[in-house]
């Protein structure tokens, strides 16, 4: 069986790209590929020169014997090898080195090294049994059903969960030290490769692993985070290569801040980020990330070669095995600095970020502009969903959220809240529980609802599409006059802070379309739910309008800065702003007298009043509209000259590429 009929056999066997229990999906032959070559180059070479097999075996010439022997010492694990993509990729990789090497020796090839691949170099451990039996018939298969040698492999592919080694935790636990121990005892594997699991369910092990990772998990962590960091750490061998495809969630999420402080201890080898669609019916993006285990000194440049940006062409190309991924990224990388990283806000690997966009980031850093923080309080409105829908316990009239989407939407059942009430919700008896909305689709006031307020899609740039909503809010119980509502208890339900819910403040959305900023003023009693933030002025800049922060935010500069600094260009799909993001956003603070704050104000308002009076023109008025919005345009182009000028970028060809970079990452002005 040759190395395209393997992975085609598995494809077969196991449905394509089919999300197992674990978390695990089949991984696409170009990126097993690429792991396990890059890997072994990494691993073997003797100079940065060398990129490819060819290179790495042409570099050996003089001592093939040498090459020979470091191949025969090999220990490689994929830990969580799933029906055996990468296992069968290296094993076919490796052959061909052999066959290679045997052709510059004049020599013939040796097919019994086939064999010791198998038994002497490759390992593999899955929580999944039938993965594991399954991986072992097709290596038997491999080795001719020689039945001397069958028996060995079952000391090198093992079930078990890599990532807990404790019986008492899970019945499947893995001891490693126990199954692999002279390996284990030397130090580690020389090579890790794989695709370890991705929003795997791991709700029942989460105390646990948090107790043991507090440093490294934080927030609702995924499995990924778990089992690059586990690898890392206690198998791979000092000086040792890791190779894993991963969401690039890595990169970015303030939640993988400890990983990333952790994996920047070593040398970052290469981030390549290949998007979205590249695995059928996931939703998350997809990055390649291989390191070496080895301390770095910050006091001399190490370079990580990054590749952000998969073209659509290219991908398509790629995902129909017309192009190498090799090809691709040799034309497309740029080396990065890996201090930068370490000087990152959260240590963020901003990947999408080339010599351009860090010169201008530079630039705005070098101000030592205050972050928006220092001129604001903040914080989110009531947690609920859009329509405050909440489940009242018949038990203790305790009300509680509804049942969840995504991993927590899975659950057939769930406790009530209220710590001395033990009642189980079923998700089956759903429609039988009596139930309350806090959040009304009509509009303020209607009878039963006492507040006006506003939900994330209700809110855009620069204005809101509709009047406030009426909302129920019952943070100061003396407020409920119903006699039905006095039984209930809203104790569990997170309110929000109330001094930000009056006075005038900047709402700001959570989840936006495109990446541009969804922000408008309020003035006046207004509630929200969780999904606006609310940045009500500190005393410090009390005399200042908050119109200038609008037009700050509102601004392509900050759209463009906000993106290369925490954001993924590709994620169209509800990309997310977060608080603390938000928070360290530099402002400059100048004289209110300044033209330049004038100036900054009266185009915000102006922008403002015309997207309002766009906003009134039915489709019939295409001409009042096409007028219009040329004169928002016109208005913004002013806007944007001020804050271009605010923050010291003066340079016309530096305004006009962040103009361009910023309206091809998505920005609009309406």
């Amino acid at each position: 069986m040759n190395f395209l009929e393997t992975n085609t056999h598995l494809k077969d066997k196991f449905s394509v790209n089919k999300k197992k229990d674990e978390g695990i999906y089949f991984t696409p032959l170009f990126i097993t590929e690429y792991i396990c070559k890059k890997s072994l180059i990494y691993y073997l070479r003797n100079s940065h020169e060398i990129n490819s097999i060819q290179q790495l075996i042409f570099d050996y010439q003089e001592n093939l014997d040498d090459l020979n022997q470091k191949l025969r010492n090999l220990k490689i694990l994929d830990p969580s090898c799933g029906d055996g993509a990468f296992i069968f990729t290296m094993y076919h990789i490796l052959i061909d080195i052999y066959k290679r090497i045997a052709k510059l020796q004049n020599t013939n090839y040796n097919p019994n090294i086939e064999c010791e691949i198998i038994i002497n170099n490759l390992y593999g451990v899955d929580i999944n049994e039938e993965n594991i039996d399954s991986l072992k018939k097709t290596l038997e298969n491999l080795l001719n059903h020689n039945s001397n040698q069958i028996s060995k492999i079952n000391n090198n592919f093992k079930a078990g969960n890599s990532i807990i080694s404790e019986k008492e935790i899970d019945i499947k636990s893995f001891a490693w030290k126990h199954n692999f121990q002279s390996i284990i005892e030397k130090g580690g594997f020389d090579i890790i490769i794989g695709n370890p699991p991705w929003g795997a369910n791991i709700d029942k092990f989460k105390h646990y692993l948090r107790d043991k990772y507090g440093d490294i998990l934080k927030g609702q962590f995924d499995s990924f985070s778990i089992f690059l960091h586990f690898n890392m750490k206690n198998l791979l061998l000092k000086n040792g290569i890791i190779g894993f495809a991963l969401p690039n969630e890595l990169c970015l999420l303030e939640l993988n801040k400890g990983l990333r402080k952790y994996l920047l201890e070593s040398k970052i080898l290469e981030l390549i980020n290949l998007g979205f669609n590249i695995f059928q019916s996931v939703q998350k993006p997809t990055l390649i990330a291989i390191l070496k285990k080895i301390e770095i000194n910050f006091c001399k440049n190490h370079f990580v070669k990054v590749f952000a940006r998969l073209k659509k062409k290219d991908k398509k190309l790629l995902l129909n095995n017309k192009i190498s991924l090799d090809n691709i990224i040799c034309n497309n990388f740029i080396l990065r600095n890996q201090s930068e990283f370490l000087h990152n806000i959260s240590f963020r690997f901003d990947i999408f970020s080339d010599r351009f966009d860090i010169e201008i980031k530079n630039i705005i850093k070098k101000n030592n502009f205050k972050p928006l923080k220092e001129f604001f309080n903040n914080g989110r409105g009531i947690d609920t969903n859009s329509e405050g829908n909440y489940i009242i316990c018949p038990k203790c009239n305790l009300l509680n959220p509804p049942f969840g989407r995504g991993h927590s939407g899975r659950k057939s059942f769930k406790i009530c809240r209220k710590i001395d009430c033990n009642y189980e919700f079923k998700k089956e008896m759903l429609i039988n529980y009596n139930s309350i909305k806090l959040i009304s689709k009509k509009d303020f006031p209607i009878d039963k609802f006492n507040a006006p307020g506003y939900i994330g899609e209700d809110l855009h740039k620069l204005y809101f599409s509709r009047q406030p909503r009426a909302f129920k809010y019952y943070k100061d119980i003396s407020a409920i006059n119903q006699e039905e509502y006095k039984k209930l208890d809203f104790s569990d339900i997170k309110w929000g802070k109330d001094h930000l819910y009056n006075g005038e403040r900047i709402l700001i959305r959570k989840v936006s379309t495109n990446h541009n900023l969804q922000v408008m003023v309020y003035k006046g009693f207004l509630i929200t739910n969780q999904q606006i933030y609310i940045f009500k002025k500190r005393d410090n800049i009390k005399k200042m309008s908050i119109y200038y922060f609008l037009g700050i935010l509102a601004s392509r500069l900050i759209h463009y800065y906000y993106i290369n600094e925490f954001g993924d260009p590709d994620k169209e799909i509800l990309p997310h702003f977060t608080q603390k993001a938000l928070k360290s956003l530099p402002i400059p603070i100048i004289d209110v007298k300044d033209n330049l704050y004038i100036d900054i104000i009266r185009n915000t308002k102006k922008i403002i009043q015309l997207i309002s009076k766009y906003n009134l023109f039915k489709n019939k008025e295409k001409i009042e509209k096409v007028n219009t919005l040329k004169k928002i345009q016109e208005f913004y182009n002013l806007l944007d000259r001020s804050i271009f000028t605010l923050y010291n970028l003066h340079d016309e060809k530096l305004r006009n590429k962040i103009k361009i970079r910023s309206e091809k990452n998505g920005f609009k002005v309406i």
